[in-house]
C-alpha cells in the first residue's frame, strides 16, 4: 500500500501539471494576458505545498493538535512569505504588478483547495 505522502507527490505533480498546461495554453491563446513570472509561481507553490504537506503530516502522527498548530503557523508563513515576494517584485517590475497579482492569487486559491481537499481525504480516512 502507497504511503500518504507517495499519493500526496503524485496528487500534487498530477495538480501542477494540469495547472502548468492550461497556463501554457492560455500563453499561447492570449499571451499579453500573462505574467511572465508563472512559470516560477507554479515552483513556488509546488514547493511550499510539498514541504508545508510533508511537516504537517510529520506533527500530525504525533498528535493531532499539535498538527493544528502547525497547519496554521505554516498557512501565516506562506501569506507572509508570498506577501514579501509580491512587494520585491512589484518594486522591480512595475509594469507587470497586475499580472503578477493576479496570477499569484489564482494560484494560491487553486493550491489552497488542493489542500484543503487532501486535508479532507486524510481525515475522513483517518
Amino acid at each position: 500500500m502507497k504511503t500518504t505522502l507517495t499519493r500526496f507527490i503524485r496528487s500534487l505533480v498530477i495538480f501542477s501539471s494540469i495547472i502548468a498546461l492550461a497556463g501554457m495554453m492560455l500563453l499561447f491563446l492570449v499571451p499579453k494576458l500573462l505574467s511572465p513570472a508563472i512559470p516560477w509561481l507554479l515552483l513556488l507553490f509546488f514547493a511550499i505545498t510539498f514541504i508545508g504537506f510533508y511537516f504537517g503530516e510529520k506533527a500530525g502522527k504525533e498528535k493531532f493538535s499539535k498538527f493544528v498548530n502547525y497547519y496554521l503557523v505554516m498557512s501565516m508563513l506562506k501569506m507572509f512569505l508570498l506577501l514579501i515576494i509580491t512587494a520585491i517584485y512589484i518594486y522591480l517590475k512595475r509594469d507587470d504588478a497586475i499580472r503578477f497579482v493576479v496570477a499569484l492569487l489564482i494560484l494560491f486559491f487553486c493550491y489552497l483547495a488542493f489542500e484543503v481537499v487532501w486535508l479532507l481525504k486524510i481525515k475522513n480516512n483517518g
